[in-house]
């Protein structure tokens, strides 16, 4: 059988089972193997993921997978899912890094899928049809920094919940002082928000550089964005605006 995209589809009762079966096979042991490499839960789900979804449009089980199928994939998530390009690279990432372990000798899935297929997965995703990561910063010209200007009216805006709450005697005043204070922060620290919010008050040191700010000097980030593989980096940010500490 085979559908618009000219793939062979597995049908039949049996050899239906069979094939959904070893897919969920390999999908546990990549699953095992990204967690042997460090990779953290959330990272692993997203790909599992990105890997039952290119499944499921393909209708194709990841040995029937070809190149051609993966650039109709890339183009259809780039033209009718609107990703941006980091998220597109991610998800092929994730497609190359699983066809990967598959056909890696070390693993017995290309011996399984002849034995019960007649055929092997193969790597279908190369650098000539990937997305390739070639600029620093990916976001679109569209987006920029806001000015002075911009700023001061979301502080004004924010400050304004914040007195509102505070006039009405409303139970979210609190939550409206965190979130103002959470903003200025973000602008005026350059913290990512994953970063804010862990943040705790036993990460705020002095610097003998500026004794002026007193204990609110120094943030010490304890979960800083991770590497690949690796855990959450740590990293000192040091104030420098007055009117942010």
């Amino acid at each position: 059988m085979s559908d618009r995209r000219g793939l062979r589809l597995v049908t039949g009762g049996p050899s239906l089972d069979q094939a959904a079966a070893l897919f969920a096979e390999m999908l546990e042991g990549f699953s095992n193997f990204q967690t042997a490499r460090g990779r953290n839960a959330d990272s692993i789900t997203k790909q599992l993921s990105t890997l039952t979804g290119l499944a499921a449009w393909a209708k194709a089980w990841p040995w029937q997978w070809t190149p051609e199928l993966i650039d109709a994939w890339s183009a259809y998530l780039k033209a009718e899912r609107k990703l941006a390009r980091s998220t597109l690279r991610g998800r092929q990432g994730a497609a190359r890094l699983f066809v990967s372990y598959l056909v890696n000798p070390a693993y017995a899935w290309t011996a399984r899928c002849r034995e019960l297929f007649g055929v092997a997965p193969t790597q279908v995703c190369f650098d000539w049809n990937t997305t390739r990561h070639l600029e620093a910063y990916e976001g679109t010209p569209e987006r920029r920094p806001l000015d002075d200007d911009e700023k001061q009216r979301l502080f004004a805006a924010a400050d304004a919940r914040v007195e509102a709450a505070r006039a009405s005697s409303d139970k979210g005043l609190v939550t409206c002082w965190r979130d103002a204070a959470a903003i200025k922060l973000l602008y005026g620290s350059g913290c990512r928000i994953s970063e804010l919010v862990a943040l705790e008050l036993a990460d705020l040191h002095r610097h003998p550089v500026a004794p002026e700010f007193g204990r609110y000097a120094v943030i010490h980030v304890r979960y800083g964005k991770a590497s690949p593989g690796g855990g959450p980096r740590r990293r000192a940010v040091q104030m420098v605006l007055p009117w942010v500490v």
